[in-house]
């Protein structure tokens, strides 16, 4: 209810720095401590999922004015779900080198690690096909170095613009 009498009672600018302000930091620290976590990992914390290909082919995602997303699909028939790498990675040469019935090992992340990074469970993070990388792991944790740069930008931003708004308010509240 607070929420509600705070929407009329304060002003627009003491109304942001209360509500919206503390959601932006909560977010980038969850994106900054989900890709510290990712770009830590190894195989060995993915999980494995062997099987044979029986669907492969590029999906559009999105579709605007602007830009399209795709995004690579492949289905094994032993796995209920698609896997997929989006169109932010480098993935044409993989979809040249497979075929149907072609034999691969897929490395996804365990359900527990998914809570703490962007996307879905079925993310490829390493292909293998023949004892030959398809996609390494090394590509996710590049795009994670980025992430984390971009993260440590906006608190540092929104935590600057948080803090001194919040020390002025505090100030003006107390000589009022």
């Amino acid at each position: 209810m607070k929420f509600f009498k705070d929407i009329w009672s304060l002003s627009r600018w003491e109304f942001y720095v209360k509500y919206f302000l503390p959601f932006f930091l909560i977010f980038f620290s969850w994106v900054l401590i989900g890709n510290l976590i990712e770009i830590n990992y190894t195989k060995d914390y993915l999980k494995k999922v062997k099987g044979r290909i029986v669907i492969i082919n590029e999906n559009l995602t999105q579709d605007s004015k602007k830009k399209q997303n795709f995004e690579l699909i492949i289905y094994l028939d032993n796995y209920p779900k698609y896997f997929r790498i989006t169109d932010n990675f480098e993935y044409k040469n993989i979809e040249k080198k497979l075929k149907l019935g072609d034999e691969v090992e897929i490395y996804i992340r365990p359900k527990y690690f998914v809570a703490f990074g962007l996307g879905k469970q079925t993310d490829i993070y390493q292909l293998e096909y023949n004892k030959e990388i398809l996609f390494d792991l090394s590509q996710r944790k590049r795009n994670s170095k980025g992430l984390i740069i971009i993260s440590l930008i906006f608190l540092l931003i929104f935590g600057s613009v948080y803090y001194f708004a919040n020390k002025k308010l505090r100030l003006k509240k107390s000589s009022s």
